[in-house]
Order: C-alpha cells, then sequence, then structure tokens
C-alpha cells in the first residue's frame, strides 16, 4: 500500500526531523504502538468503525476550523489501516479531520498505528472520556467495549474508565431503549437519568408515548423562559431603603410602574412559578 511521506514537525526531536525531510518514516506515539507520521490525503481519511459519537457540534467545528487556520493543526490525527483498500479509519482528531475539510486542506497529519487491537482501545476510551458525551453514546462505547473483548464484564468497564459498576450498569441499560427514541434523544440532548431509567422500563410504544410527553413539557418550560425573560428585560427590580419595599422600575424611563400595570406584571410573573 503506497502511503504518503511525511513531514513531521510535532513532539520528535532535530535529527527526526531531518530524517523525515529526507523521506524516512519516523516512529512515533508510543513504542508499544510503533505508530508513524504522515501527511495523508484526506480523501482517504473515513470515520472509524466503532466511533461512539453519533452528533457532532457544526458551531464547535466551524471554530475549530479558525483556530486551526491561524495555528494550524498542533496535534496529529491518530488512523488505523482500513479493510476498504487504500483507506484508513481516524481513531481520534475526526472534529480535527472536519475542520480540515471547511478549510480545504489536501492533506493532514497522522499518526498511524499498527496495533489495531489496542488502536480500537484507544478510540473507545477516548470517547469515554469525552464530557460532552451523551448517555446513549456512552452506552455504544462501553458495549464496544464488550463486544470487543476489551472487557468481559461491568465491573472490569468501570474499573478501566474510573467509574462505579451502578453508572456502568445504568448506562449500559439504555440498550433496552427503541432505536428510534435512542436517535431522538441524542438530537435532543436529552440526558436527565431520572427520565432515562423510567424509559428504560417501559415497552417500545409507551418509550415513545412518554418521549413526546416529555418533549411537550420542555417545549413548554422552553416558552416560559422566553416569556420570563421577555419581562424581565421591560423592568428592573430595586430595594427602596426608605421604607424597605420593592420596585418596579421601567427599563424604558424613570417613572416607577404605577400600581394597576405592577399588579399585571406581577401576576405574569407569578404565572411563570
Amino acid at each position: 500500500m503506497l502511503i504518503d511521506k511525511a513531514k513531521v514537525r510535532y513532539l520528535v526531536d532535530t535529527k527526526k526531523v531531518e530524517h523525515a525531510a529526507s523521506g524516512v518514516r519516523v516512529s512515533s506515539y508510543t513504542d508499544a504502538l510503533k505508530g508513524e507520521y504522515y501527511n495523508i490525503d484526506v480523501n482517504k481519511l473515513i470515520p472509524f468503525h466503532n466511533q461512539a459519537r453519533i452528533l457532532f457540534d457544526d458551531e464547535g467545528i466551524h471554530k475549530l476550523a479558525d483556530t486551526i487556520k491561524e495555528h494550524g493543526i498542533r496535534q496529529p490525527l491518530t488512523i488505523i489501516p482500513s479493510e476498504q483498500v487504500g483507506f484508513y479509519e481516524i481513531v481520534s482528531g475526526e472534529r480535527r479531520f472536519r475542520a480540515a475539510l471547511l478549510l480545504e486542506y489536501k492533506r493532514v497529519p497522522c499518526i498511524i498505528i499498527k496495533d489495531k487491537q489496542k488502536a480500537e482501545e484507544i478510540a473507545i476510551i477516548e470517547n469515554i472520556q469525552r464530557k460532552d458525551l451523551h448517555p446513549i453514546e456512552l452506552m455504544r462505547a462501553y458495549l464496544n467495549l464488550l463486544q470487543n473483548k476489551i472487557c468481559d464484564s461491568y465491573s472490569e468497564i468501570a474499573k478501566k474508565v474510573g467509574v462505579s459498576k451502578s453508572s456502568v450498569v445504568d448506562v449500559l441499560n439504555l440498550r433496552k431503549l427503541n432505536p428510534e427514541v435512542q436517535k431522538i434523544l441524542v438530537v435532543n440532548d436529552i440526558k436527565n437519568r431520572d427520565f432515562l431509567r423510567k424509559l428504560c422500563e417501559k415497552e417500545d410504544y409507551d418509550q415513545k408515548v412518554a418521549l413526546d410527553l416529555f418533549l411537550q413539557d420542555q417545549d413548554v418550560i422552553k416558552e416560559k423562559k422566553n416569556h420570563s425573560s421577555k419581562l424581565i428585560k421591560l423592568f428592573t427590580v430595586y430595594q427602596d431603603r426608605s421604607n424597605n419595599e420593592f420596585k418596579l422600575i421601567w427599563n424604558v424611563g424613570d417613572n416607577n410602574i404605577d400600581a394597576a400595570c405592577k399588579d399585571v406584571v406581577l401576576q405574569e410573573l407569578k404565572k411563570l412559578i
């Protein structure tokens, strides 16, 4: 398989850089993995087959692209040869890859890992350690640990990722959810643990009904918050130290709100509480 020669610029000493410039491959990453730096054609890169993340934040990718445009890709992507001949799977760094595509980069710096089993473990553990990972995505990452025989039990998963066994049980219970329900939960970023537990106790149809009701409630709460925000912008509350009373003042002027208007506003606020 032909691969692109590297221009090494990261985490290597001067002598290694000189070797790389002459076309010699440079060992990197860790001794155990024997990874190597290459500038790889972006058209040869595809997502990792066990990628746990379902959705990527477009706004975050654009911000990352701005940073890369100014400073370059400071950390190479980690890749492994794909079963599709001529391609590589991105074990870690898919956000950097997507940002590079936005910038229309032709090549990106990569570390090729030869130990595919170890690469599987690195990718899964890296996904699990992301703070913004949705519980459904986390569940899929835990399942990957079991399916790839990286871990043989819930206890082993808990030990490897540094969480309690009960937490692992809670997360893996989410596989009981209907696939369509799982997708809706991720898309709407619903992470309420109590609600997710209750959802797991229901049958397929009841899961969808309960989720619809939950989303409707969320819409009502959102509408109330928006209404409250509009009301709050209309006035300022201050404490009159002379008589220790609270008063409302229009933000558009210096006059106190008259009693009738104040009552209306207060009644509106009570509805929101």
